[in-house]
């Protein structure tokens, strides 16, 4: 009887110790991704890179390094992952990310090149005036980095009316939207829900998620890791929303819905229908950035590390890279000093799209 007793207390003190470590590892994952949201923070120099990046608590990037200089975004997917966005360039994905001591290390998602670097500074404090000062362009905070704002009372989406615009485009996003001319609408609410109506009237619900100026839409049962990220832009009582396709980005433009149900009157832009190849031939330089693209007579042309062919299609100069992955689609402005427009990029399953200006 002594013996079953005992049998019984080690099985009991077995179970006990199993569920607290399975409670332990649950609780260290559940704060994984708030730990290398911290835990990022500060200046790492390269292992056999000559490249120094300084994360900051804004979400930005400084990157120096073999003659190049630049300030790019960051936002933690999950606890393995990173993604760095930067002016005009597809977004980067980096799994597998690692930090111990201080040693990080990633791997690049579609290369599958591993990097590492060294702390060598771990102040948490970095000051936000760094980024002002720096000649390029400095990126909005991230959504989660925002000062908490007490919301005004609800309004029911159909007595919403034509607002100024905010900036914020989780605030200026919300209403209903037309296309001009068709009876498609899409209607974003507070909640993180958009209703999207189709010409026929069909009406189809879905999650939305805002990343600085991407927009994921998903079915509501679905996992919003390997949505498609659209990109959503606005001016005034426009709604520009560029999504992401194999043959490139595909922008259509939205009229804000009045509270009465009318229109906004509002002046969508034209593409020019034709464009003199000899315009757009030679170096122009990344707004934001240091990257130079390059388009050659020969119909090649390189942008960065990527090169790739280029043509003419009606009034826009389409530029593919050489593996199909990404596609820039830009207008000439009038005076032909700044090309823009925007791009779409494949990673694996899922779709990126963004915007990019390049000037002489």
């Amino acid at each position: 009887m002594d013996i079953q007793r005992k049998i019984i207390l080690y099985a009991w003190l077995l179970a006990a110790v199993l569920g607290l470590t399975l409670i332990l590892l649950t609780r260290s994952k559940s704060s994984s991704d708030k730990n290398l949201s911290a835990a990022i923070i500060g200046t790492w120099k390269g292992v056999d890179l000559d490249e120094t990046d300084q994360f900051r608590e804004d979400g930005s990037v400084l990157v120096e390094g073999q003659g190049k200089k630049g300030v790019l975004k960051f936002s933690v997917f999950d606890s393995h992952r990173l993604q760095f966005v930067f002016e005009g360039q597809p977004p980067r994905i980096y799994k597998d990310v690692s930090i111990k001591a201080d040693r990080l290390t990633m791997t690049n998602a579609t290369t599958g090149d591993t990097i590492s670097y060294t702390r060598i500074e771990s102040t948490k404090d970095l000051s936000l005036q760094q980024t002002k000062n720096t000649r390029l362009a400095s990126p909005s905070p991230l959504p989660s980095d925002q000062p908490r704002q007490i919301p005004p009372p609800p309004v029911a989406p159909q007595q919403q009316t034509t607002s100024k615009k905010t900036g914020k485009l989780k605030d200026d996003i919300l209403g209903k939207w037309k296309l001009p001319g068709q009876n498609e609408t899409n209607e974003w609410l507070e909640d993180g829900t958009v209703v999207m109506t189709d010409n026929q009237g069909k009406a189809t619900k879905y999650r939305y998620m805002i990343l600085n100026s991407n927009v994921k839409i998903f079915p509501e049962d679905e996992n919003p890791t390997t949505a498609d990220m659209f990109l959503a832009e606005i001016d005034g009582d426009i709604l520009s929303l560029t999504t992401p396709t194999q043959d490139g980005p595909v922008t259509e433009r939205f009229v804000r819905v009045n509270a009465n149900g009318t229109t906004a009157q509002a002046s969508l832009p034209q593409i020019p229908t034709s464009l003199d190849s000899n315009g757009i031939l030679g170096k122009w330089r990344s707004k934001n950035s240091d990257e130079v693209l390059v388009f050659s007579q020969n119909g090649t042309f390189q942008f960065g590390e990527d090169k790739g062919r280029w043509q003419i299609v009606g009034g826009q100069v389409v530029a593919k890279e050489a593996s199909g992955a990404i596609t820039w689609k830009m207008t000439l402005s009038p005076d032909r000093q700044q090309l823009s427009g925007h791009f779409s990029r494949l990673i694996h399953n899922m779709g990126v799209a963004g915007a990019v200006t390049v000037t002489r």
